[in-house]
């Protein structure tokens, strides 16, 4: 695509898009203040990202996650006391260090930043093998919990 025609606003494109709910169509922003963002050719590979990851990841969370917390406050109400077991030794110094917690249900929760905050705690405190597991296990919290005991 020739920079110069998107440069010079030829595709009419901000950083809005349209989506519909419950048989409403509504413009949802991208981006903070997208609407007053013009599409160039210099954020166009922007907006294409964050097009796909509305399209393809934020709308379908938004549709899947009620029904999903839903199940999940089932199942952990059934398990209430169903705790993994933490090792008594490394239990109490882990919990002094304010390990993250994992939701596995928020769209903006980065799986990746969980476990690297997880393994410096670890590292700090020489943690190995099973007893990682078993520490890093109780930070998972409501659909990641489910997913790890089922």
């Amino acid at each position: 695509m020739d920079a110069e025609i998107v440069d010079q606003d030829g595709l009419g494109l901000t950083f809005v898009c349209e989506g519909e709910s419950l048989g409403l169509r509504r413009e949802i922003e991208l981006f903070p203040n997208g609407k007053a963002i013009v599409v160039d050719s210099k954020n166009m590979e922007y907006y294409v990202n964050l097009l796909i990851q509305h399209r393809y990841v934020t709308s379908i969370a938004e549709q899947i996650m009620p029904p999903r917390r839903a199940y999940a406050r089932n199942v952990n109400a059934r398990n209430a006391n169903v705790v993994p077991p933490v090792p008594d030794h490394k239990g109490p110094r882990f919990f002094r260090m304010n390990p993250p917690e994992f939701l596995g249900s928020q769209v903006a929760e980065d799986p990746q930043n969980f476990i690297d905050e997880v393994k410096k705690i670890f590292g700090v405190m020489q943690v190995t093998g099973n007893d990682r597991v078993k520490l890093a296990s109780y930070q998972l919290k409501d659909v990641a919990h489910i997913w790890f005991t089922h």
